[in-house]
């Protein structure tokens, strides 16, 4: 299993944000463990006060996901509303 993330946006994370911008039309909105955040595909993206967060979670399965993003969203909550 490989579980890539980026907390403060490098340059490889910023082409993937990038991505959300330019799929804009697959990008759908979520509302998971009382946040708001955004996916496309195996990515995820939230803002956490000054941070973009992006998990990218390819090759991940379904369960192992749903961990990651509550351990993240509970030290990284969105501040998305």
């Amino acid at each position: 299993m490989v579980l890539k993330t980026g907390f403060v946006l490098r340059s490889s994370a910023m082409r993937r944000a990038h991505d959300f911008v330019n799929h804009a039309n697959s990008i759908k909105p979520l509302a998971r463990f009382g946040n708001n955040l955004f996916q496309e595909g195996p990515y995820f993206l939230w803002a956490s006060d000054r941070q973009l967060i992006l998990l990218d979670c390819q090759g991940v399965l379904p369960d192992v996901i749903d961990e990651f993003l509550k351990a993240y969203l509970v030290k990284y909550p969105s501040s998305l509303r």
